[in-house]
């Protein structure tokens, strides 16, 4: 009785660090993310040459001018015959290409970090990119599971750093099967 008490309460307490987040979650496509406000979607559906592509675009803002921080959530879900897992490093080249097309749309770019990780079980890529002639930092954390990619960019002051804000974004993200 004591243990499972303690399992409840362990999972209620776990979960405080996202409470006053707003949760997102589409069970279609397979994810669930938060946001520290009602972020505003969109999704669409492509036919590219790979095939049938599902997409959804999530974006919220907080604070404003040199405070602004920008929280932007892209989801691909692509045809199941493309796995982005594979031995062939398929997942690895899109990261790196969403990471250097961002980079040179930005103005003065540079690559700070550009890592591979794993957060919450997942394949990930991890890049930081300072940018603009106030030195602001993209900070960006690329999702890779099974045929879905989901790429998720904190826009913030390069003094805000890493902040708490960032990293709970980055850990709120669960892709599913």
């Amino acid at each position: 009785m004591l243990k499972s008490t303690l399992l409840i309460v362990s999972s209620i307490v776990g979960l405080g660090w996202i409470s006053d987040w707003v949760l997102v979650e589409d069970k279609r496509a397979g994810f669930s993310l938060a946001f520290p406000v009602q972020p505003n979607i969109k999704q669409d559906s492509l036919d590219a040459g790979i095939g049938l592509s599902y997409t959804k675009t999530m974006t919220a803002s907080v604070g404003d001018g040199n405070d602004a921080r920008i929280y932007l959530a892209n989801f691909t879900a692509y045809p199941e015959s493309m796995d982005l897992n594979d031995k062939d490093s398929t997942g690895y080249y899109l990261c790196q290409t969403i990471i250097e097309q961002i980079s040179g749309q930005l103005e003065n770019s540079e690559i700070l970090y550009n890592q591979p990780t794993s957060i919450n079980s997942v394949p990930t890529q991890i890049a930081s990119i300072r940018y603009g002639v106030d030195s602001s930092i993209v900070r960006m954390a690329l999702f890779m599971h099974k045929n879905k990619l989901m790429s998720l960019q904190y826009y913030s002051p390069a003094e805000t750093g890493m902040s708490k804000d960032a990293e709970k974004f980055f850990y709120s993200c669960k892709m599913m099967d």
